[in-house]
């Protein structure tokens, strides 16, 4: 029963991960609620399996307590709080602090299910697996349908979104979708974790990496770039490690040279191929270009210049605490460089808004995480298997690469690619376990 409930879990994990995606990011009412009422089900199985096993054993890596700091303070920020003779709240908008709040409790949820689900090689290795492909299906797709435009997503929805890309209304949120799974078919490539289906693999790099750059989001391509360099620095350390741990490895330094260079060779001129193919005109253009963060709103008061502008004068008004988090939205015109009737949901940047939302506490917050999970990824780097050792090069490299495209966009404010961040995480917590524990533990 129980070996039938961990299956249930993680298959629910994964059609959480596909239906959001496919849900335009689930940025809708209906569609957040789907989300939602998916993971407090997954949570519920979770706990039936608790019960019946007779063991109450639950892994809570570190990266959570930054995550449930940001809760708590989140929801200190919505509270209703007497003063005056009336109830006020430290949020400028608490009914969206309220729903931000309710977002980030169930992808924590969804984190430690994650966490404590995807424990063993076996899991690991068929979550990557379905990561590869469902990358790669994700991608042929998104091309099929940017080629065929007509207008409607899935040839049947019409859509007003002038930068629709894949299922997603804005295609720079397709690309930080796909630039965190592309990264894992290479790592496993490069440190040789996959026996068979190298071909397969390398196609599916290839072809997400033409998805990425068909998109022409300049984000994307800093990201891509910034994510090959991690993942040539980091194998050149896990191989000289792995001549520290096995002498006899060292004769082998010649082939394993040429398949390192052969796998990306092979990965970066398919992706060469591809851009020619579709036109490199439009990328180019679009890289040297500069334009409006929203690619169906030219107005100057949309740049990300200006919206960066006001956002820094919304940090300077509310220093210590913020905005209130999710509250973004509704504070932005008081603070907007033009005549106040621009509405900007996001910062177009993860960083600023953070500081905005939520203050200093919240960029405190902010910094632990990051650090927390540099440290993690350098300990899931140190293992000596390669599968491990790959699958966690490949995920180190979507971690980073949706940090430095943060920079520049919002990827994490969407609950799909929030989720997909967070579900890579897990599994690099759990690697980075495996190196504590000697050995992965099934809960």
């Amino acid at each position: 029963m129980t070996t039938f409930l961990d299956r249930l879990i993680i298959t629910g994990l994964a059609v959480a991960l596909v239906f959001t995606a496919l849900a335009h990011g689930a940025v809708e009412g209906w569609s957040v609620a789907l989300f939602e009422w998916t993971v407090a089900f997954l949570f519920l199985l979770w706990g039936l399996r608790l019960g019946i096993s007779g063991r109450v054993l639950v892994s809570i890596p570190g990266v959570v307590l930054p995550m449930v700091g940001l809760l708590a303070f989140a929801a200190i920020q919505g509270l209703n709080l007497p003063g005056n003779g009336e109830h006020a709240t430290l949020s400028i908008d608490s009914e969206a602090t309220h729903q931000a709040v309710a977002v980030l409790f169930f992808l924590v949820v969804a984190y430690l299910i994650a966490a404590n689900f995807l424990c063993s090689p076996d899991r690991l290795r068929a979550l990557a697996t379905f990561l590869v492909f469902y990358g790669l299906a994700m991608s042929v797709f998104a091309l099929i349908q940017h080629f065929t435009w007509n207008g409607k997503f899935y040839w049947l929805f019409p859509t007003r979104a002038m930068g629709a890309f894949g299922p997603f209304v804005n295609r720079n949120h397709f690309a930080g979708y796909l630039e965190m799974l592309m990264p894992i078919p290479i790592g496993l490539l490069i440190s040789r974790g996959v026996d068979d289906q190298k071909i397969i693999y390398g196609f599916a790099a290839a072809i997400m990496g033409v998805a990425i750059l068909a998109t022409e989001s300049r984000g994307a391509l800093l990201a891509i770039i910034c994510e090959m360099i991690f993942i040539a620095v980091v194998d050149r350390r896990i191989s000289r490690a792995r001549r520290t741990w096995s002498p006899a490895a060292s004769t082998s330094r010649a082939p394993r040279l040429v398949v390192r260079l052969g796998a990306v060779g092979m990965v970066s001129i398919a992706i060469l191929a591809g851009v020619l193919w579709i036109g490199a005109d439009p990328i180019i253009g679009r890289v040297a270009g500069s334009g409006a963060a929203n690619d169906a709103a030219p107005d100057p008061g949309y740049s990300r210049q200006a919206i960066w502008q006001g956002t820094i004068a919304m940090i300077k008004a509310h220093p210590l605490m913020g905005v209130g988090f999710g509250a973004y939205e509704t504070a932005y015109p008081i603070y907007a460089v033009t005549d106040g009737t621009v509405i900007v949901a996001q910062s177009h940047n993860d960083y600023l808004q953070i500081l905005a939302d939520c203050g200093v506490v919240g960029g405190a917050l902010a910094l632990w995480f990051l650090v927390i999970v540099t440290r993690t990824t350098i300990r899931a780097l140190a293992a000596r298997d390669r599968f491990l050792s790959g699958l966690a090069a490949g995920a180190g490299a979507g971690i980073l690469g949706l940090l430095v495209h943060s920079i520049v966009d919002f990827n994490l404010q969407l609950p799909s690619n929030a989720l997909l961040f967070l579900v890579i995480l897990a599994v690099v917590s759990v690697i980075a376990r495996t190196n504590h524990t000697k050995e992965l533990q099934r809960i």
